[in-house]
């Protein structure tokens, strides 16, 4: 009898199946079905910045963790150590900030790569700056703004968990003339930024983010699954509708 634990197996053995075809060098060509110009536009603006000699903002959100969206805290740190290059780790003008602690510091350990002997400004070699301007989302923004303000901007990263204060800082940050890039998970960061940024990754393209990053051949590869696997489950959706309309099932 068919049930949804039956149905969960299928997709994982389909999923399994096709990331073994793909390793092995089966070539499946598919249009793209998500962006990859977010990716190849940022990394633009970040040689064109340091090229430049303008600073560069990355902010990981509010909060690590939550009860409404508890993936995208982590999601952000794990795209980290992909935003991070020697040059930017030397020429001093790369900053960080989030308004939770935790998160700056798991930031800043990311970039030192020390994860064992916990956070100490002794560990840090780097010449990048993680801040915390604010605890709370819109005292954050209050000691955001005068940053991006007197500093020669290039680009603003945003990532993470955040609402409409969002606004506040992209608006600001256009009108210096900076690129903005955001990776909006939640459903007030959608409606906050969807009609002022024009490099912005909505739904599951920020959790798929730190794989577009690495652009190794295990990433893409599983991108090419998930979309896949996606067409699938929208063609099996429409065909059963169809279906039980015309009384079959």
């Amino acid at each position: 009898m068919l049930n949804w634990t039956l149905v969960g197996w299928v997709v994982i053995g389909l999923a399994v199946i096709l990331l073994a075809l793909l390793s092995w060098g089966v070539r499946i060509k598919m249009p793209s079905l998500r962006k990859t110009d977010f990716v190849r536009r940022y990394k633009a603006s970040q040689a064109i910045s340091m090229e430049q000699g303008k600073d560069r903002q990355v902010v990981l959100g509010n909060r690590l963790v939550s009860r409404a969206y508890p993936g995208l805290g982590l999601t952000a740190l794990s795209a980290m150590p992909l935003l991070i290059t020697p040059e930017t780790l030397t020429d001093g003008n790369q900053s960080i900030a989030s308004a939770a602690g935790g998160l700056a510091v798991l930031a800043r350990q990311v970039i030192e790569g020390w994860y064992a002997n916990g956070f100490s400004e002794q560990l840090s070699h780097s010449r990048v700056k993680a801040s915390v301007y604010g605890v709370t989302p819109f005292s954050f923004a209050a000691g955001l703004l005068p940053e991006l303000e007197f500093a020669s901007l290039g680009n603003l990263l945003y990532l993470g968990d955040y609402g409409p204060e969002s606004g506040l800082a992209v608006k600001k940050a256009a009108d210096r003339g900076a690129q903005v890039f955001a990776a909006a998970g939640s459903l007030t960061a959608q409606a906050t930024l969807f009609l002022c940024v024009q490099d912005l990754l909505l739904g599951e393209e920020v959790f798929m983010l730190a794989s577009s990053l690495a652009g190794s051949q295990q990433s893409r590869t599983a991108l090419v699954v998930e979309d896949l696997l996606r067409v699938a489950l929208i063609v099996l959706l429409v065909t059963g509708a169809v279906l039980k309309m015309c009384g079959v099932l």
